[in-house]
Order: structure tokens, then sequence, then C-alpha cells
């Protein structure tokens, strides 16, 4: 995040890194805004030229280097432009077409706040196919994806999108569909299906375009590219920190959504009374979140938080180098995972596998969700604590030596599994031996 000539920075230092960048992921292209919750971005889906003067520029340069740009939207609209007096330009143009949910006497816009009372916003009735049809055509296609892209060679806009949000349905509200009652489990089955059409507008995008969801009804899976698992704590715990973030990984697995991912190091950063209480990422965190990302994940993708000046960061110097050396453990896995993702194709079977799903006769593999499957050949034990060196693993049945020590601990049997920092806990079987070769040489 931060603008034109920030972004130019920070790919020239990950360069200088050697990190892999395939894509940027730019969520602040429509402005910032400064809340009590921490910094945020303007809901007003139109580039912001005081912050990326340039923008369409800077795409095609990007592009010429084989780095395409991601950026974000969902289904609302600010009304008001905060403290620095962003545009709400499609806020009225929304409100002309009579686009926005209303409340029950079917006439009053109605009016939500996100997380700080000065952050309001209407909601685009997508359930009303005119003003779905607006939103695919005038918003996510013309002023995101660009009409005219068409090929690698011919990119005007951005390549996918974080689609954000839908599940906030207010159950009193009026919609197209009917009341929000009604309305509320098939939102998100729609902000998906929204998304799906405005990349299938054109066989390029169709095949080449991303954007990845976080809220979900049972048909969902058929609509949305990617999941991803919303705003984790910067924590290591299981309530909604990095052990959160892996349970939900393989939950959506076993519901349907075989490409799930989550934010490297998490995203909700919190900082009260002169630092008394704060939950900021540290460079440990950060480090373990990629380590296990970067092994369970479809899509191996940070996020700067909403403290993003008090936290962890990708770009900062003494993280640069280690981040670069978990990038490239995740591109040398992208075969494996290309594998797995035609068998998701065929069969719905997730890439991060929940122990019991290639182990079902097995009790002990029921009981554990701090450990996972990269296919059916790579076990990893993903550090959940602070300060460890080591943890527990449970080991199924097989042959397994781990990745690092050579050791092949008994099967069915509890693992002391050393687990330095920049080594992960990982073993494998003899199928996946080319892939635990080029860990270890990546990460030796």
């Amino acid at each position: 995040q931060g603008g034109t000539e920030k972004i130019r920075g920070y790919v020239k230092d990950f360069k200088e890194a050697d990190v892999p960048i395939a894509a940027l992921w730019l969520q602040d292209w429509t402005g910032k805004r400064e809340t009590d919750f921490g910094r945020r971005l303007q809901w007003n889906w139109e580039v912001s030229d005081k912050q990326y003067p340039g923008w369409y520029d800077l795409i095609r340069e990007l592009a010429g280097e084989q780095i395409y740009v991601l950026s974000y939207i969902n289904a609302y609209l600010a009304n008001t432009g905060g403290l620095s007096g962003e545009s709400t330009t499609l806020f009225k143009l929304a409100t002309e077409l009579d686009c926005l949910v209303k409340e029950t006497d079917n006439k009053t816009v109605q009016i939500q706040a996100s997380a700080t009372p000065d952050f309001t916003f209407g909601t685009v009735d997508i359930t009303n196919p005119r003003c779905q049809k607006w939103y695919i055509d005038e918003v996510i296609r013309k002023r995101m994806i660009g009409e005219k892209t068409t090929s690698f060679d011919e990119i005007h806009g951005v390549l996918g999108f974080m689609a954000d949000f839908a599940e906030s349905v207010s159950l009193g509200a009026s919609f197209y569909a009917g009341e929000g009652s009604k309305v509320h489990n098939s939102f998100p089955e729609i902000w998906s299906n929204t998304c799906r059409r405005a990349i299938n507008a054109n066989g390029f995008t169709e095949e080449n375009a991303v954007f990845f969801t976080r809220a979900a009804g049972g048909r969902s899976p058929g609509e949305t590219t990617l999941m991803w698992m919303g705003d984790q704590m910067t924590t290591f715990d299981h309530f909604d920190g990095l052990r959160s973030a892996l349970i939900g990984v393989l939950s959506a697995g076993v519901s349907g959504f075989s490409l799930a991912h989550s934010d490297v190091g998490g995203y909700t950063m919190f900082q009260r009374f002169g630092g008394l209480i704060a939950y900021l990422r540290s460079p440990e965190l950060f480090l373990r979140w990629g380590e296990m990302n970067a092994f369970s994940d479809a899509m191996f993708r940070t996020h700067e938080g909403v403290l993003p000046d008090e936290s962890s960061q990708a770009f900062d110097e003494d993280l640069r180098h280690p981040f670069a050396k978990l990038a490239k453990v995740h591109r040398a896995l992208f075969p494996l995972k290309r594998e797995l993702m035609i068998q998701a194709e065929q069969t719905g079977a997730p890439l991060a596998r929940a122990m019991f799903l290639e182990f079902p006769d097995d009790p002990k593999a029921w009981a554990v969700n701090d450990q996972f499957l990269l296919g059916d050949s790579l076990l990893v034990c993903p550090v959940t604590e602070a300060d460890a060196v080591s943890r527990s693993c449970y080991i199924p049945d097989g042959e397994w030596t781990h990745v690092f020590t050579g050791e092949r601990p008994k099967s069915q049997s509890v693992f002391t599994c050393a687990a330095p920092l920049g080594k992960p806990c990982v073993l494998y079987r003899a199928a996946a031996e080319p892939y635990a070769a080029a860990v270890r040489e990546i990460l030796a």
C-alpha cells in the first residue's frame, strides 16, 4: 500500500532481496481513511489520483515485468469522505439509479457503520438484476479490470481483487429480492456470482483473473475462485490468530472450497492506553505464519493490517530475505499444487487436507486440527506458539522423514519435531522427495 512511488520502491527492494513476485495486491487504490479502528480504505471504487497518480501507467509498467496488480472491492459504497475528504461519487450515482438497499419502508436508503461510527456506507442491491449488471459493467469491468484487457500484452486494469464482506446483511433491510431475513444467506452467493460474471466477461480474464471471498453460502464453492480466511488477529492462538487461520483453511477444504488462503501475519491489530493493551505483529509471528502458508495456501499473500506503521511487514529490511525464502518455497511447490488443483477440479479434494481425509480409519487423525497434509505425501506441523523451537506432531501410518533432520519417527506415534524459526516441521513420504529436497535447499 501507500501510493505509486512507494510501490515502485517496494518492488525495487523486493527484487534486490530476490523475492519472487507474481502480483502486487494494492487494496488502497481508491484512497485511504484514518479511523479509530486504524487505517482503512475509501469505499468508492474509482482510482484515487491523490494516492495513485498514473495508476494505469503503473499497471502497464509492472505488467511489462510480468508483475500483475490485484485490488479490492466490496458491495458497499461510502456515503462520506472521512477526514481526508475522499470521493463519494458512486454512492451518489447508485442513489440516483435506485440501486441501494432500503430500510423496511422500502424508501429510505439503509445506512450502516463499519467498525467505527464515522465510517458509514450503503449496500448495493445486487439482488436486483439491473443493479447487479450496473455494478459488473460500470464498476468492476470499467473501473477495475478494464474493458480493453484481452491478453497479457493488453493489460488495462487489475487481474484480480479481494471481494470482501457480504456477510453483514441486516435482517430488517428491504432488497429487490425480499426482506433481509430472506436474502441473508444467499447474499454472499450473489456477491460471488457478481464477481464471477465480471471476470467471465471475456475469455482472457475468465482464464486468468482471480477474486477471493471470505463470506459464503451453500452454493458459493461453484461461484468463487478462491477463499480467504478473513481478518485474523495478529496472535498465535486458535481463537482468532494463526492457528484459527489453519482451522479455517481445513474447514473450508471439507466444505467445498478446495483453494483457500489467509493473510500472512494476520490483519487485525489493536493498541490502546499508550500501548498497555497491544496486539501488534511481531517478526516471529509474521515468519511463522509464512512458514505455514507457504505449504497450505493456494495464494501466498500478506496484508499490512490496520496499524501498519506499528507492525512487522514483508518489506522491513530484516524480513525481506527470510520472506523471500518462504515465497520461493511456495513457488517450488507450485508443480505439486497444480497437480492437486487438477484433482480438486475432478474430485473436490482440497490442497491442504485435514488428517482424517487421508487417514479416515485412524481415530487419532480425527482428533488433530493443528497440522495438515499437502496432498498425501507432505505432512506439515506448523509452530503455533511464540518462542517455540519444536512441537509435538502426530505421525500417521506410513514411512515419514523429517525434511531437515532426516529423522524417521515411528508411525502412529506423537513425535517431538524440531522446528527452529526458518526450518518448519515438515515430513515427507518417498513420493514427495523432490519437493522435500527443494524445500531443504531453499531454507538451508
